[in-house]
């Protein structure tokens, strides 16, 4: 019992490591997951193989079954899957950053030989810009001269109209407003004396009547509001006269076009900076411990392929250990088949014709059907064809039998494939090698067979 429960524990450790290896190491979980999953394995695995036989021995199969070619070749396919999610998968990862970096020094590159040919062609683009800075600047102000000198002229047209106006107005009352005449007021008085004294000249004796144009004298006392009139305008043409002198005194045109035109001239400056901390690589490091993994396996492969007859003999003693009659019985189907790989045809038909009686006898029990079957048994359309055959041979001894003329006991039980010739039953001593079993059950047909 305590055999068995260590063989248990050691199958279910088997497990757990193939399942580690093939499955749950190439995945990269989290460590903590990583040992779960590992645990629920193992006790999966312990739960298994305590319940059945069969996933004992298939457990126990899997080793040995490492060593045959097919095993090697599913480590091998295992090995290179390794290295396409690992060494080649972190190869063509650090090529597209090498492309990445590259491209981007090649960005760069690109980026500061436009800004040099930019650069390059600033300073006839300053001066077409200037020239046409200049030209608009010109332009507008030509048109802004235009438009002052269509103002000037519209208000030289207006006053020289007012000018004229003014002129024919100060003619109309020039006699009016004239020093060297005198006042309006004195000149109105003085006519009246001229006339008062003409009067009187007429009159002589009747003079007294000319003294009634005295009364109008009281209507050129209203000739002083004249007066005031003509103070006025002397006070305005004098205001007037000033203002414009001072509009006109100032900043002038010529002064604001060379400003325009110096302004156009400011420089254009444009630089380029090429930082090459943007292009460094950030590669991916390898997983050495992958690299590891892989020699470690490609080194079990080549021991593997020096160890492959021990392995498929120790496939041969598993299935001892769990199956032994269908080890028992492989052992002589293997030696029958084997038996008759050896034999010719040739030789079968000399010994019919030639032989002695017992090798006449012996021949009998294997046909020529038989050696061509074992001959071709190893193409799966020659098994179809030609069948398995009915040769009945001994457990034990291996001999061909005759079921209607050798005497031959089959085990009594129905799932054991034991025959036993007589010879080898006598020497069983009743008892069947496979099950154990008893072969005659009664004492009477063991007598018989002694008797025969």
């Amino acid at each position: 019992m305590a055999w068995r429960t260590v063989e248990i524990i050691t199958l279910a450790a088997i497990q757990t490591v193939i399942v580690n290896v093939l499955l749950l190491g190439p995945l990269a979980f989290r460590p903590a997951l990583h040992w779960l999953l590992l645990a629920a394995s193992f006790a999966v695995g312990l739960v298994l193989l305590k319940q059945s036989k069969g996933a004992r021995c298939v457990t126990m199969l899997l080793v040995p079954q490492f060593l045959s070619k097919r095993g090697r070749a599913v480590l091998i396919g295992y090995i290179f899957l390794l290295t396409i999610t690992g060494p080649t998968a972190n190869t063509m990862v650090n090529v597209e950053v090498l492309g990445e970096t590259l491209s981007c020094s090649q960005e760069q590159l690109k980026a500061a030989i436009r800004d040099t040919i930019s650069a390059l062609k600033v300073p006839f683009l300053a001066m077409k810009k200037i020239i046409d800075e200049l030209l608009k600047t010109v332009e507008r102000s030509f048109m802004k001269v235009q438009r002052i000198m269509m103002e000037m002229l519209k208000l030289v047209k207006r006053i020289l109209h007012s000018i004229k106006k003014a002129y024919e107005w100060l003619r109309d009352i020039v006699s009016v407003c004239n020093d060297k005449l005198g006042t309006p007021s004195e000149r109105c008085l003085h006519a009246l004396d001229q006339a008062i004294d003409g009067c009187k000249e007429e009159m002589g004796a009747m003079d007294f009547l000319c003294e009634v144009t005295q009364v109008a004298k009281t209507v050129c006392y209203g000739a002083k509001m004249v007066d005031y009139f003509c103070e006025l305008i002397d006070f305005i043409s004098d205001a007037v006269v000033e203002e414009i002198e001072q509009g006109v005194s100032g900043e002038g045109i010529l002064a604001d076009t060379l400003r325009d035109i110096v302004r156009s001239f400011e420089p254009i400056v444009n630089g380029t900076a090429i930082d090459p901390a943007e292009c460094i690589p950030n590669a991916s490091t390898p997983r050495f411990a992958r690299y590891g993994q892989i020699v470690a396996l490609l080194a079990l492969c080549w021991c593997f392929a020096f160890l492959e007859p021990y392995g498929l003999r120790v496939r041969q003693l598993v299935m001892r250990r769990y199956y032994p009659a269908r080890a028992r019985a492989r052992a002589i189907w293997l030696y029958g088949d084997i038996l008759l790989k050896r034999e010719s045809l040739l030789k079968m038909l000399r010994l019919q014709i030639a032989g002695t009686s017992r090798e006449r006898k012996q021949q009998e029990a294997v046909s020529w059907i038989d050696v061509v079957r074992a001959k071709t048994n190893r193409y799966w359309i020659c098994r179809m064809v030609l069948g398995r055959g009915e040769t009945v041979r001994c457990i034990l001894c291996g001999d061909a039998l005759n079921e209607r003329d050798d005497p031959h006991i089959r085990c009594s039980r129905p799932e054991c494939p034991g025959l036993y010739c007589q010879d080898c039953l006598l020497e069983t001593g009743n008892n069947c090698s496979l099950c154990m079993d008893l072969l005659v059950s009664e004492r009477c047909g063991l007598d018989e067979i002694y008797l025969e």
